[in-house]
């Protein structure tokens, strides 16, 4: 996340790295908790079911930092205890997903457009597309 407020937060216009960037962020944090394969194959990334159990990684698997895994692993914590622990993380990563799909404009074609003003791909995409992409009043 850190790195994602950074970005934007430069002199120089970074709005056509925006659309990308927020996909990049959202596929990060989907990363810690939901499995690598749901999150491959999805045609449409904000649409993941990553609130399906199925779809997430196992206890082992699920991003909680090292520090924390040695603590959990070194010390006389209660099943019962680290149970709940995973679930409040889960329940943490699928409310900030949530949150991000919800607030995030991912489907906003304007946004998507802007690509063009991207300085690596510039030659590649025409400002045209973008200009017959939005919509006069």
């Amino acid at each position: 996340m850190n790195e994602f407020n950074v970005m934007f937060q430069g002199g120089e216009s970074m709005i056509g790295y925006l659309h990308t960037e927020m996909t990049r962020l959202l596929r990060k944090l989907m990363g810690r908790f939901t499995t690598t394969e749901v999150i491959r194959d999805a045609t449409d990334l904000p649409k993941v079911p990553f609130q399906v159990r199925e779809n997430q990684h196992d206890d082992e698997r699920l991003a909680v930092g090292w520090r924390v895994r040695e603590y959990l692993d070194n010390s006389d914590v209660s099943t019962e205890i680290t149970k709940k622990f995973f679930s409040d993380v889960r329940v943490f990563y699928e409310k900030m997903v949530a949150t991000m799909v919800a607030k995030f404009p991912f489907k906003d074609a304007t946004l998507q457009s802007l690509s063009f003003l991207k300085p690596d791909l510039r030659d590649t995409i025409k400002a045209l597309k973008f200009i017959l992409s939005c919509r006069i009043f």
